[in-house]
């Protein structure tokens, strides 16, 4: 497929500031610097390889070109994940039954995935297998009330129990779905500065006795311990805790399991207290040597659930947070730990459990979607989805009905496979790309399934968050194409909608529970209409002597 291919981006002369400073010894202002090169030297070669906002007009025609003659990226298989936050355990699981034909079916539909099971009182949890329950305190979700610092924050001062039944029964869950589970183990449990592995000794033997296989973390989002748990662990130490959970993983299964951290929070500017602990946690793990980590983790929210309003979810300046907070983590990884992937193993729109009639709506989709691009783009290997039940950003309302965004996440497992592909957007009267706008694109190769018809198709996808219809106008040598279908998801009833329509047909389960066919429009001419405030997914499929094929 001839079409543009991106340009390789500019490279910029260090700053003059860290010259006679160790690379791995460096004042945080260094960092911004840092942060404020990368962001200005990726934005050209993001502008014009990958997609960027572009305005238009009412009635406007744009070019969209994708380069099929290399990979950018390639992601995990696993790359669009789900999580669930531990305190649904204490809650009893509330309506979420992990023995349920339903709760299974649904969550299956996104297979094959990690299953992160963690949250703020993931360190408030103690594993013990003479309880018979673990139903004996009830959290908020996601630190939802633990908003003005320490004080704030008492509900979470307290422990709780995970008995041998309950994890049994979440490892089930998780086989029965087809998903990957990953844990986050307490590292609050501390005999002075130092870690007490006491207890995740007994869960780690109790999970070999039983066979089960899973991956693990430990600690949540410890840049914060000290706002919220008013007990601080520094990353250099942090980084030992780790190494001693991977002499103790490693003694007890006798091979290599996963191992993911550190899982700090909010990496931004001007406050770069999270940077800052990311560094001193991966200094000390480059000390420490391979092997202690398999991947470096962190979190992300746009916006806080409690005071968001419409319009944040609608403001394109709000799409950028996600890209600049990442180029942060990307530059200290490669850095400090290069080769190792990073993996965003919690995430949604808003933090504090989202935001009400909002992030469990329409509209949510849009900066979903967009950090699925986007971080694809950015070379992530995993984004998991806060949450899968719980709080008003879940997949699966409480009424255990799939909210919007449940149905976009499916849709993408279905047409969006691991390879990433570059994607040039113009408009027909303009010959550069612009930083501001409503429309934004990426592409991947479909998954690959042996025997498919599909094989070698390319999937575009992308949404329109502008008031107005757009034209998209696909490259010039489409005629060979086998077929070309349109999935085209839009609101039913304005942006707040409870449900989202399909090709202009509501996305429901079938009476008996199941999910219905995701059926496609065909595409019939080299152009498509991208309406106002949608969502849409266009799988190319017949391409011959491409990085898909």
């Amino acid at each position: 497929m001839t079409v543009y291919i991106p340009g390789v981006h500019k490279k910029t002369a260090p700053c003059s500031s860290a010259t006679t400073k160790s690379s791995y010894e460096l004042p945080t202002a260094f960092w911004i610097c840092i942060y404020f090169g990368i962001v200005m030297v990726n934005i050209g070669g993001f502008l014009i390889a990958l997609h960027f906002w572009i305005p238009y007009p009412v009635d406007s025609q744009i070019y969209v070109e994708v380069d099929t003659s290399r990979v950018l990226h390639s992601t995990s298989n696993k790359f669009l994940s789900i999580a669930l936050d531990s305190s649904i355990i204490p809650k009893g699981w509330r309506k979420f039954d992990l023995n349920s034909p339903l709760v299974v079916r649904m969550v299956s539909a996104l297979s094959p995935a990690y299953l992160r099971f963690g949250g703020t009182v993931s360190d408030r949890l103690i594993f013990d297998t003479s309880h018979v329950s673990s139903v004996n305190y009830s959290y908020p979700t996601d630190g939802e009330s633990c908003i003005n610092g320490y004080e704030d924050c008492a509900l979470f001062q307290k422990n709780f129990t995970l008995s041998g039944t309950d994890w049994l029964k979440i490892n089930k869950f998780a086989q029965a779905a087809g998903l990957d589970l990953i844990f986050d183990v307490n590292v609050l449990l501390r005999n002075g500065k130092h870690w007490d592995p006491t207890n995740a000794i007994k869960l780690i033997n109790y999970s070999r006795d039983h066979e089960l296989s899973l991956s693990w973390q430990l600690g949540n989002e410890p840049n914060s311990f000290e706002y919220v748990f008013g007990k601080p662990v520094p990353g250099r130490q942090l980084a030992k805790d780790f190494a001693e959970l991977r002499g103790i993983l490693d003694s007890v299964y006798g091979s290599h399991v996963k191992l993911v951290g550190p899982d700090i929070t909010r990496p931004r500017v001007p406050r770069l207290d999270a940077i800052d602990y990311l560094m001193d946690f991966l200094k000390e793990i480059r000390k420490l040597g391979n092997g202690v980590i398999d991947a470096v983790s962190w979190h992300h929210y746009y916006l806080d659930g409690r005071n968001s309003t419409l319009e944040d979810y609608m403001d394109p300046s709000n799409f950028k947070i996600f890209y600049a907070q990442t180029q942060l983590v990307k530059s200290l990884v490669t850095l400090l730990t290069p080769g190792l992937p990073i993996w965003i193993t919690e995430t949604s729109d808003a933090y504090g459990g989202g935001t009400p009639n909002i992030t469990d709506r329409f509209v949510g989709g849009f900066l979903w979607m967009d950090k699925l691009g986007s971080a694809a783009v950015n070379g992530i290997q995993v984004v998991a989805r806060q949450c899968i039940y719980g709080g008003d950003y879940a997949l699966i309302d409480k009424q255990l009905k799939p909210n919007p965004d449940f149905w976009l996440s499916v849709l993408h497992k279905k047409l969006v496979g691991p390879k990433v592909l570059g994607v040039y957007l113009r408009h027909a009267k303009q010959s550069h790309i612009h930083e501001d706008g409503r429309l934004r694109f990426y592409a991947h190769c479909a998954p690959q399934i042996k025997a498919s018809p599909n094989r070698g198709a390319i999937t575009l996808f992308g949404y329109n968050i502008g008031s107005q219809a757009v034209t998209i106008s696909l490259g010039h040598d489409l005629e060979l194409v086998k077929s070309m279908n349109v999935y085209t998801l839009t609101a039913e009833e304005g942006l707040q909608s409870r449900y989202t329509l399909l090709n202009g047909r509501r996305l429901e389960l079938n009476e008996d529970g199941t999910l219905p066919p995701l059926m496609p429009n065909v595409l019939k001419s080299k152009t498509l209409l991208v309406p106002p405030f949608a969502m849409v997914f266009l799988q190319i499929i017949g391409l011959t002597d491409t990085v898909c094929d």
